[in-house]
């Protein structure tokens, strides 16, 4: 059942693209490739100056139906290029989902009304 209440966070990409363009990518993507999951993927608000790591170079990916989030926060977590004293997290609709859902899971249960999965994460420094 398609969930809209990630809407509500504003996510850039939201704000940057119309619903009408937004779904119509969504839908062609989809097209293409139907055995993936579109997601959006964005820093949390609370972390926008956060100093210690790039900024991730992208928010569009493309992801595996059978990859975790354990799996999808490791290639966040490579694409910014961490210290390994920085924990990262991904927020789902606001909550922590367990980390052995998979992305298929996850889509069909929070899904956007325009397609996308919306996904945030933040950092935790989790050795002092």
């Amino acid at each position: 059942m398609s969930n809209n209440l990630n809407s509500n966070l504003f996510f850039k990409f939201q704000r940057d693209f119309s619903y009408e363009d937004r779904k119509q990518e969504c839908t062609s993507v989809m097209l293409k490739h139907p055995f993936k999951i579109p997601v959006i993927c964005e820093l949390h608000p609370k972390d926008i100056n956060y100093a210690d790591h790039p900024p991730l170079g992208k928010c569009k990916y493309l992801v595996s139906e059978s990859l975790t989030i354990a799996q999808f926060t490791q290639v966040i977590r490579n694409k910014i290029k961490l210290a390994p004293n920085i924990a990262i997290f991904i927020l789902i609709n606001g909550q922590m989902p367990n980390s052995s859902q998979t992305m298929n899971t996850l889509y069909y249960r929070y899904k956007n009304t325009d397609g996308f999965l919306y996904v945030m994460y933040c950092f935790e420094n989790v050795f002092g």
